[in-house]
């Protein structure tokens, strides 16, 4: 008998990566797919999508396996005891895995219970470093599953929770898994810095960046929460909420934020309803003024999402996975955060960086690598600009605003 591969599944072998498609996929190709994943132990990578529109509705009345066989109308993956059957699989590989990295739901809509066996994957897992869900509507209910589970589980580095219907309410969830994460943090700088030596905050693991674009109704509220917890805390590098309802009353809890938290890489407001303009710049100069050219290229800020768009358009935020002490580009099919020329850029100034660092301490010595390190640096900041007035101008005023700020200066 002839096979073929499933129209809707791509398998990158070599990359160790799996992306599925799954409107189309019928329920006898659903069992063996999900088999396989629950017990796979290989896989670095695994995505779910959906084209369908964000929002779809799951069909409550097919719920057992019989109704599943015998449904016609529309895509088996939207039925409550498929949906069930897949997150069951997502989350036995989950537990089972311990080389996968980045796991990745879009346009699934993971009612409760379906967060439930997830959640409890999630606290169990020691391997996963970058959770996707976007256009999931988790609600602030999920939010909360999602960061209990999280709490005790330092080697997730990233979450995306974009477009999840996530109120001021899911806002105080989040604030809970830093402070959590944040004691825990402290314990574990405390039994590194026995006999007075120095802990880089950097071997700490846990918490760096949280996404939460696109869930306007967490406004000024929502934001208190989380930059309360924020001001102790040296962990978080970068927050990114575009379109969260944040007004000027939530840039003055930022600017007071960053002043005190030099830490911090990225806090991505842009897409709000700003009147104060002058904020919005005050905030970039501050992240700019604190960060190094290190950090900014490894914290990069995202693109401006649509508010609301078919997953068909979207694509990952996360495509380099960094795990131990040594950073690895997985090879697999993932847009990157910056364009490959601003990358290649980006890395030379990360390069005389580190070849300034290395350098020894001769007066001579340092004179000529530090010229050097800056005259890299204003190359790098050039050909910055020139990508984002060749991209679209219009979505970096305040970049733009903050150089003329800093002419007027020099």
């Amino acid at each position: 008998m002839h096979t073929q591969p499933l129209r809707g599944l791509k398998l990158h072998a070599l990359n160790s990566s799996l992306d599925i498609i799954g409107d189309r996929i019928k329920y006898d190709d659903w069992m063996p797919l999900l088999k396989t994943i629950s017990a796979d132990r290989n896989l670095h990578f695994l995505s779910l999508k959906s084209r369908h529109s964000p929002g779809t509705v799951i069909i409550e009345h097919v719920n057992t396996e019989k109704q599943a066989r015998e449904f016609t109308k529309g895509s088996i993956l939207f039925t409550k005891y498929m949906l069930e059957k897949v997150v069951e699989a997502f989350a036995a590989c989950i537990t089972v895995s311990k080389t996968l990295m980045c796991l990745e739901f879009q346009s699934i809509p993971l009612q409760y219970e379906a967060m439930n066996i997830l959640s409890e994957a999630l606290s169990k897992t020691n391997c996963l470093q970058h959770l996707v869900l976007q256009h999931c509507n988790i609600g602030d209910e999920g939010c909360k599953l999602i960061s209990k589970a999280l709490r005790n589980q330092p080697t997730v580095q990233t979450i995306d929770l974009s477009n999840c219907e996530i109120t001021e309410q899911g806002a105080f969830y989040i604030a809970e898994l830093i402070k959590v994460q944040e004691i825990a943090r402290f314990g574990e700088c405390w039994k590194h810095s026995l006999r007075y030596r120095e802990v880089s905050h950097e071997i700490i693991s846990g918490l760096r960046r949280i996404i939460l674009n696109n869930n306007p109704n967490i406004g000024d509220k929502g934001l208190q929460s989380i930059v309360l917890v924020l001001c102790d805390d040296f962990w978080i590098r970068a927050l990114d909420m575009q379109n969260c309802g944040i007004t000027d009353l939530g840039c003055t809890a930022i600017i007071n934020l960053i002043s005190m938290n030099n830490k911090i890489v990225v806090f991505d407001i842009r897409k709000n309803p700003i009147q104060d303009q002058n904020k919005v710049t005050e905030i970039f100069h501050l992240l700019f003024s604190h960060s190094s050219p290190c950090e900014r290229a490894e914290y990069g800020w995202l693109k401006i999402e649509p508010s609301s768009s078919s997953s068909s358009s979207n694509v990952s935020m996360i495509s380099t996975l960094t795990y131990g002490s040594r950073r690895h580009k997985l090879p697999f099919q993932a847009k990157s955060l910056k364009s490959v020329g601003i990358n290649k850029s980006i890395a030379r100034a990360k390069s005389e960086n580190i070849n300034l660092c290395k350098t020894k301490s001769s007066p001579g010595r340092i004179s000529t690598a530090s010229k050097n390190s800056v005259a890299t640096w204003q190359q790098f900041s050039r050909e910055k600009i020139e990508f984002e007035k060749s991209a679209n101008a219009t979505e970096y005023p305040y970049y733009n605003r903050f150089l003329e700020i800093e002419k007027l200066k020099g």
